[in-house]
């Protein structure tokens, strides 16, 4: 009779996952967010990165990760085309952070969107020099603005702020996005300053873009009153 406990020992032991392809954890420091893009970015197998593969990679280690790197390409117009690509992703993790939902989710026609590994390189090859000077100013200084309430008033502030980034119009995009990004800085390394730096400069960026938006309004309006003129001029 076969002693169960030697059939046991003797039964094969399946290997771990490949982890090959996937990012490290991040460091505590903030220079780290921008290492990881360019981790992944090199070791990335395709020659494009899906959405769903950036929330796939960032997701689980918290909403002030994925809201950084989706405010990013805003914060320094590096590469064309991608700032309307991450606008309304950033919206929706703007929305579940504010309600409170443990894990980001997309719908699968925004999640398939994608932007090259190089693209990906340009945008993260960009922000490491601003990001190392940053980091010298940030350090963990908790309070309430960094406890779980204060994290859904960080998403309620973000998912205002991320609003305009989807309208076109001067100083709709880069002034949103910075205070978006301050604040899922200050709320990566619980720098309650940092996050009250990031919603103060939220209301003057809300002012931006709203003289913005009228600017870009009153432009037209009077484009079109001149177009209609010229038109009724010539009968």
């Amino acid at each position: 009779m076969t002693d169960p406990s030697s059939a046991l020992h003797a039964a094969p032991v399946m290997p771990p996952p490949s982890t090959e392809h996937l990012p490290p954890e991040p460091p505590a420091e903030v220079m780290g967010v921008s290492a990881l893009l360019t981790e992944l970015a090199e070791a990335w197998p395709a020659e494009r990165i899906t959405i769903a593969d950036l929330v796939a990679a960032f997701g689980p280690r918290g909403y002030g990760l994925l809201m950084f790197v989706f405010a990013l390409p805003n914060m320094i117009p590096a590469v064309p085309g991608i700032s309307s690509l991450l606008g309304l992703p950033l919206t929706i993790i703007a929305w579940q952070m504010a309600v409170g939902r443990p894990i980001p989710w997309l719908p699968a026609r925004l999640a398939r969107q994608s932007l090259s590994t190089a693209q990906l390189r340009v945008i993260a090859n960009r922000a490491a020099p601003w990001m190392a000077k940053v980091e010298r100013y940030l350090k963990p200084r908790p309070g309430w603005i960094t406890t779980a309430i204060g994290e859904r008033l960080i998403g309620v502030a973000s998912l205002i702020l991320a609003i305009p980034v989807l309208l076109p119009g001067p100083g709709t995009n880069g002034p949103p996005s910075w205070a978006i990004g301050l604040m899922a800085l200050g709320f990566l390394q619980r720098d309650r300053f940092t996050i009250y730096a990031g919603l103060a400069w939220g209301v003057v960026a809300m002012g931006i873009g709203a003289a913005g938006l009228y600017a870009a309004w009153w432009i037209t309006v009077e484009l079109w009153n001149w177009a209609v003129g010229g038109l009724l001029g010539l009968f």
